[in-house]
């Protein structure tokens, strides 16, 4: 099954045409600090756990990519957070924000005279 991605944030909704090139799922870590006591005992203490998530997005329109640079400028780049849905279909999003503050858009084919479809690498963050 391919799913189709969308992002939301405010009023304004990105959606996608294809799914994501490659969608590695969240990777957890936690984010905890050692002690070690006079006997050896190891002690850790959780401080809390951050999820990542990198996706590569892939034959993107040149509307989609100027919407998804709209949504860097004025609003992920500022660490706003936003939400993602794994399939459009989703009634449940996942909120996040960016765990890369960087947008660099690669031109993959040419489409027409100065058109061309786009991919972007993308990644997020959440804590849980």
């Amino acid at each position: 099954m391919n799913l189709i991605p969308k992002l939301t944030y405010g009023a304004t909704t990105i959606e996608f045409t294809y799914p994501p090139a490659r969608d590695n799922g969240e990777a957890v870590d936690a984010k905890e600090k050692t002690s070690v006591a006079l006997d050896g005992t190891r002690w850790v203490q959780v401080d809390y756990y951050e999820a990542t998530r990198k996706i590569v997005l892939s034959f993107l329109s040149d509307s989609q990519i100027t919407a998804l640079r709209t949504w860097y400028e004025n609003h992920a780049s500022k660490g706003l957070k936003f939400d993602w849905y794994t399939d459009h279909e989703d009634e449940t999003p996942t909120e996040y924000e960016l765990a890369r503050n960087s947008f660099t858009p690669e031109k993959v084919v040419p489409v027409g005279a100065n058109a061309f479809l786009w991919a972007v690498t993308l990644e997020f963050r959440r804590v849980i």
